[in-house]
């Protein structure tokens, strides 16, 4: 069985000017639990409005398990907040 893994993902940081044109901006925190609760990347522990979507499945790493786009998507609709589905 072939799965789809997750697309590449450009991690360049978007220009200030960037991201203060955004209209009210879906923001997915993908990290785990554990990691929101320790505040891995950096304070703020979370962000306020962030909407939490732990990219890991079952809290296994990337290393053991890579996320498929499949998998993804079905927690993401498990969370996503019911204005900003269109």
């Amino acid at each position: 069985e072939i799965r789809e893994k997750m697309p590449a993902v450009d991690k360049t940081p978007a220009a200030v000017e960037v991201l203060r044109a955004l209209h009210q901006p879906l923001i997915l925190d993908v990290r785990d639990d554990n990691e929101v609760s320790v505040g891995k990347g950096g304070p703020p522990a979370s962000i306020p409005g962030a909407v939490h979507v732990p990219l890991n499945v079952d809290n296994q790493p990337q290393s053991t398990h890579q996320t498929t786009l499949e998998e993804f998507v079905e927690k993401f609709q498990d969370v996503l907040p019911a204005d900003k589905d269109h």
